[in-house]
């Protein structure tokens, strides 16, 4: 069955059991295999690259206690009113599972805590009842009809299949997206600002963030490693599926 939904971004985070260890141009080059098109130091960032791949760009980025692979759109949202879609979900995930494995099997990750699978999806419509009426789909007990600024965010704890004795947590946050790009220029005659306003996008939203227990001691089981993804993974679609379920 066809997804409903297209990708804003997808993720894959790990927390490695020594961060300092991990060597970020090694782990590019055993995951991807080509220099990156740049390199960024940011705040709270300790390194980050990216590359042009698939549909998208791919970004490796390490912070003091995390690494997390983003697969983004190529636009840059900032000067546009188009919705930042990679691509449809059916389409995008190969893409993006092939860099994730790749990570969980490279040689120089080696051990790590705790892992995440995260994505932003959009569904595309033309009005805010649209956008309420999709949700609706999703979330069976929910009665959107004349709702405005809606926001529903739920955790649902389950139990792996993968190893009993890893509880993982089970995020989504469901609204519905609008928005406008608003141009300020100055009236050079009154010498006051002006604001136009053009375009409008629209989407339903879900955000996913399906990750391990954070209060688990010690590492994950090395050779699970992709298993347990693939079942965050699985999970996350589930919902995107199924919507809000136990």
């Amino acid at each position: 069955m066809a997804s409903d939904w297209q990708v804003e971004t997808l993720r894959i985070t790990v927390f490695p059991s020594d961060i300092n260890a991990v060597s970020m141009s090694k782990l590019w080059d055993s995951v991807i295999g080509q220099d990156p098109d740049a390199i960024h130091f940011q705040k709270d960032v300790i390194d980050a690259r990216e590359v042009r791949l698939g549909n998208g760009r791919m970004v490796l980025a390490k912070q003091t206690d995390r690494i997390d692979w983003h697969y983004l759109s190529i636009q840059d949202n900032k000067d546009s009113v188009q919705l930042p879609i990679i691509g449809k979900l059916d389409e995008e995930l190969n893409t993006f599972t092939d860099v994730a494995n790749a990570c969980l099997d490279s040689s120089y990750l080696l051990s790590m805590n705790r892992m995440a699978f995260g994505a932003v999806l959009l569904h595309p419509v033309i009005t805010v009842e649209d956008g309420n009426l999709f949700l609706e789909g999703k979330l069976a007990k929910m009665n959107l009809e004349g709702v405005r600024d809606f926001n529903y965010q739920v955790n649902r704890r389950r139990k792996s299949q993968i190893d009993p004795e890893i509880e993982i947590n089970r995020l989504s946050k469901w609204n519905v997206y609008s928005g406008q790009l608003v141009t300020v220029t100055i009236d050079p005659i009154r010498g006051q600002q002006v604001s136009t306003t053009t375009g409008l996008s629209i989407a339903s939203k879900l955000e996913l963030d399906i990750n391990t227990f954070p209060e688990r001691t010690g590492p994950l089981p090395t050779h699970e490693l992709s298993a347990i993804f693939g079942e965050l993974i699985d999970l996350g679609l589930e919902i995107s599926e199924r919507g809000d379920i136990s």
